[in-house]
């Protein structure tokens, strides 16, 4: 019996071993940037500060620490199973607590993830968060930019790092308003984080016409909404930029049977990521394939949908009723490639 649990840890530390080496030898040619809406993931704890009392063991949602840890856990299995990206953006974390028991207290511990965020104004306490591999991006500068709108709401952070010792990378993880108070209704405050995000691109670009710059989110509104085509001027077409253009990197996947998250049968493409114009260039130093965003489906991240037929993203929570799934929206990835 012994041999044979020796003969299991050996085996184990060997498998390990190769995903951490192949994951580090990939990194000189080869960069995953992932998204994720991990929907409400909070502690169990009251902040006195914020509108969370639904997320306590006796709240609404019955929110227990044994939910919350088999959240923090298949979250942690997601990114695991997505390869180990070098950043991922997160939203809809509730605080640091959550994003350390992530990163510490699951099979991501033994990566080296660092911590990127800060409390947001928003009424509920979401905020959004970035996870980055130090090791692989050097943090050199962060921000978080206020959206000025007539409610208070998520900040757009902002992250500047060498990847890979090679060149400079701009990144941004955005989390727009909702439409829970309909539409038209919030259609400005998503226009007006636009045209935030855009200025802030606008003021880079300026600076140096060739940067490097990927902005992800959960934008709340579609690649032919207002707010994208106007408030942020994404391009769709990418062999007819300019210096100064950004492309939306999920236009190609835009169509009725694509999307990240499901609205009354109709899948909608809401989490998306845009690229400035010289990523898209093969022999740029940091090179974003225009076909490459991926959205991850597997099934263990899918339900059948007994409304509208088919499926659909398996949340947490129906109400109080515990499902067990991991959120309501499909995360996202992007490889930035090198040649050096």
């Amino acid at each position: 019996m012994k041999n044979v649990l020796r003969l299991f840890f050996f085996i184990l530390s060997i498998l390990i071993f190769s995903k951490i080496f192949a994951q580090s030898n990939q990194s000189k040619y080869s960069w995953r940037i992932m998204f994720y809406n991990v929907e409400n993931y909070f502690d169990t704890e009251d902040d006195y500060e914020t509108e969370d009392d639904e997320f306590l063991p006796v709240g609404f949602y019955r929110w227990t620490p044994a939910k919350f840890e088999k959240k923090r856990d298949d979250i942690a299995r997601i990114i695991d199973t997505i390869g180990i990206p070098t950043i991922v953006g997160l939203c809809e974390v509730e605080n640091r607590f959550v994003l350390e028991q992530l990163t510490q207290q699951t099979n991501l511990s033994k990566y080296g993830y660092a911590i990127l965020h800060r409390d947001s104004p928003d009424p509920r306490g979401i905020d959004v968060a970035l996870l980055y591999l130090p090791q692989q991006l050097r943090l050199i500068d962060s921000a978080f930019f206020k959206v000025n709108i007539t409610k208070r709401t998520r900040e757009i952070l902002y992250a500047k790092g060498i990847l890979g010792n090679i060149d400079t990378l701009h990144i941004f993880v955005n989390h727009w308003s909702s439409k829970i108070e309909g539409e038209e209704e919030t259609e400005p405050y998503r226009i007006k984080a636009a045209r935030t995000l855009r200025q802030k691109i606008d003021s880079i670009l300026q600076y140096n016409p060739t940067a490097n710059i990927i902005a992800m989110g959960d934008f709340n509104d579609l690649p032919d909404s207002k707010s994208i085509q106007e408030g942020l001027r994404a391009k769709s077409t990418a062999h007819l930029l300019q210096h100064n253009d950004i492309y939306n990197l999920a236009t190609l996947l835009e169509s009725g049977e694509e999307g990240t998250s499901k609205y009354k049968g109709k899948w909608q493409l809401v989490d998306m990521m845009f690229c400035s114009a010289t990523m898209l260039n093969n022999n740029s130093k940091l090179y974003c394939n225009p076909l490459g965003f991926t959205i991850f489906k597997d099934g263990y991240l899918l339900e059948a949908d007994k409304t509208y037929g088919g499926i659909k993203p398996k949340r947490t929570l129906a109400g109080p009723r515990h499902i067990g799934g991991v959120s309501d929206h499909l995360p996202v990835y992007i490889d930035i490639k090198s040649s050096l």
